[in-house]
């Protein structure tokens, strides 16, 4: 799939999504309340993307999205949506939750490969975690 859209000339974005502080969720609230959370964040993701959009679990806090056939911008629409309604959905429980997300897109030059696109989002999101967490960042 990631082949192709250079190929044809198409976008495809990557969106890495990290639950901040996640290890003090697990630390102060137990690991059954942190996998609770990942769940429910699983739940806000798939309610909140397309059909053809691919998600998965990334790491430990880690939730990748493929969005195929979407540039950068629209992406990055998505991205404050997710990161919104995660805000929005914990802001009333124990433990509070928000999001940090990073954006690459395979359609930009210097990003042609699955470890480029994948690296790119990588960098966007340690530069949201250096500057403050809960928000979201694109590759420059």
């Amino acid at each position: 799939m990631l082949t192709e859209h250079p190929r044809y000339d198409r976008p495809l974005s990557l969106l890495l999504l990290d639950v901040d502080e996640f290890k003090h969720v697990n630390d102060d609230h137990g690991h059954q309340a942190g996998d609770a959370v990942l769940c429910e964040i699983g739940r806000i993701v798939r309610e909140a993307i397309r059909k053809a959009d691919f998600p998965a679990r990334y790491r430990c806090d880690e939730i990748a999205i493929i969005f195929p056939d979407t540039a950068i911008d629209q992406a990055a629409v998505m991205a404050e949506r997710l990161r919104a309604n995660v805000c929005r959905y914990f802001a009333d429980t124990s433990p509070r939750v928000t999001a940090s997300i990073g954006i690459s897109c395979i359609h930009k030059p210097d990003t042609t490969t699955a470890i480029e696109l994948v690296r790119q989002a990588g960098k966007a999101l340690y530069e949201v975690k250096r500057s403050g967490r809960n928000s979201v960042g694109t590759s420059a």
